[in-house]
């Protein structure tokens, strides 16, 4: 896990890294298959999954939604939840990417 400290909102994220071949998911039984990289963010005090982005989309290299390309996640952040518009901020994406 990653401390990814607070966001705007005050409240304290985490992420994890899954890579190609890890497990993850409820009891760890998914293995990831893709090299592009899941990014999973949580909540640091509960632990409670909040959501999960290809690091290709955080990164703005997404092939699929060019669109999305036009503001990248780790220069402006990303929301994520679109039901209580909890974020994480763009220097918390570039630490949950790996990115320095």
């Amino acid at each position: 896990m990653i401390d990814l400290g607070l966001n705007k909102q005050n409240v304290a994220l985490s992420a994890k890294r899954i890579n190609k071949g890890d497990s993850y998911g409820p009891n760890s039984k998914r293995v990831h298959e893709e090299d592009d990289p899941f990014i999973l963010f949580y909540h640091t005090d509960t632990r409670s999954h909040i959501s999960t982005y290809y690091r290709s989309t955080l990164m703005g290299e997404c092939k699929i939604l060019p669109s999305i390309n036009k503001r990248p996640a780790y220069l402006h952040g990303v929301c994520l939840c679109g039901a209580t518009y909890l974020s994480a901020t763009a220097e918390q994406v570039t630490m949950a990417c790996g990115e320095s």
